[in-house]
């Protein structure tokens, strides 16, 4: 399966992983997974595309997965942050754009290239996101970047400068 999902209701943490050829039905599935999981408002989400490729889904299919997750986002109730990790430039400008055509004020979103600086925004500990994933069958890995030259999003940086 190329995208996996698992919820922590204890924790209100949702983690997302995409691995190998992801394609647009893919994308979507997660977002049902999100509805049926009956996801608590604020929480705290992961996606980790580091092994994804997302080179099939066009600016479309894009702009119509956010519209189906500001559908289930606003569902819930809201998100507090949703952080995506990418380490190609591929996956990377795919989710920055992802991030750009949000339009819903629910659904606060930022995109790294490494796992250690959104755990940061998240406010997850490596040990709590490492349990969460493994009790989900989830293989997470919290190893060096090897992309750290990618640029974070700008509301990292301005979360990180206003110290929220």
């Amino acid at each position: 399966m190329p995208m996996q999902f698992h919820y922590n209701r204890s924790e209100n943490i949702a983690i997302t992983q995409g691995t190998g050829m992801i394609t647009f039905s893919d994308f979507l599935g997660i977002y049902d997974e999100m509805a049926k999981a009956r996801i608590d408002v604020g929480y705290r989400s992961i996606a980790d595309h580091r092994a994804a490729d997302f080179s099939r889904l066009t600016t479309t299919n894009i702009q119509q997965a956010k519209l189906r997750g500001n559908q289930v986002i606003s569902d819930i109730g809201g998100n507090d942050r949703f952080a995506i990790v990418a380490s190609n430039s591929l996956e990377f400008g795919m989710s920055r754009m992802f991030e750009m055509t949000r339009e819903s004020p629910l659904f606060n979103m930022c995109v790294f290239s490494n796992i250690h600086k959104a755990l940061l925004w998240l406010d997850i500990s490596p040990e709590t996101m490492m349990r969460i994933a493994s009790e989900g069958g989830i293989s997470l890995r919290l190893d060096v970047d090897l992309h750290k030259d990618l640029p974070e999003s700008n509301q990292f940086h301005q979360d990180t400068l206003s110290g929220t």
